[in-house]
């Protein structure tokens, strides 16, 4: 939570399904969500969030798979409420979530440039 930009990898080991919502500051659109679940060590898991236009969120969750080692630039961390998070996401061992903006965030398989 120190770092001004960031950068974690790690194995996804979960993801959840986008899904979409009525969008309340834009009556008549949706925002969607979509979770994931990553592991940098044997002991370290982290839900990663995002929310955003369907064609972004849908497009993030296609460019990867459960196994793939994944790179996330810039992300938001935030503490977690573990009562309210856990409702919601697997729990994990980490006390951080991390948010992916479309505007600020990028997720890229490892091996990409």
């Amino acid at each position: 939570p120190n770092s001004s930009r960031p950068s974690v990898a790690g194995m996804v080991i979960g993801k959840i399904d986008p899904k979409g919502f009525p969008d309340r500051k834009n009556i008549g659109t949706e925002r969607y969500t979509f979770t994931f679940t990553i592991r940098d060590d044997t002991v370290y898991f982290i839900n990663v969030a995002s929310w955003g236009r369907e064609e972004y969120v849908r497009g993030l969750s296609n460019s990867f798979r459960i196994g793939d080692c994944v790179v996330i630039e810039n992300p938001l961390v935030q503490t977690k409420d573990a009562e309210k998070e856990e409702k919601f996401s697997p729990s994990t061992s980490s006390c951080y979530k991390l948010l992916v903006s479309e505007n600020f965030s990028t997720v890229k398989l490892c091996h990409d440039p």
